[in-house]
């Protein structure tokens, strides 16, 4: 996180460097290659959120229910229009 505060880059070693991660509003958002495209900075940059985290847990279960007890790769694709959660297999 300081690495972001200072904008340094992460260490190779770091689990988000990959992401090409930066700090917006001191939020964790992903970097790409959708950069320029046309869309909502939300879609283009989705937060990055942590697998393991209790409101993330609730909110898997949440969007599982809601979309009817459907399969893991339904319910990460439903997530991911939003957020890119960590370990999210």
């Amino acid at each position: 996180m300081e690495a972001l505060k200072n904008n340094r880059p992460l260490p190779t070693t770091s689990k988000i460097a990959r992401f090409n991660p930066f700090l917006k509003n001191n939020q964790i958002r992903l970097g790409g290659r959708l950069q320029f495209a046309p869309l909502s900075t939300d879609v283009r940059h989705p937060l990055l959120l942590e697998g393991n985290h209790p409101f993330v847990l609730l909110m898997i279960k949440e969007t599982h229910i809601r979309l009817h007890h459907l399969g893991t790769g339904i319910v990460l694709s439903e997530l991911r229009a939003h957020f890119w959660i960590l370990r999210g297999r």
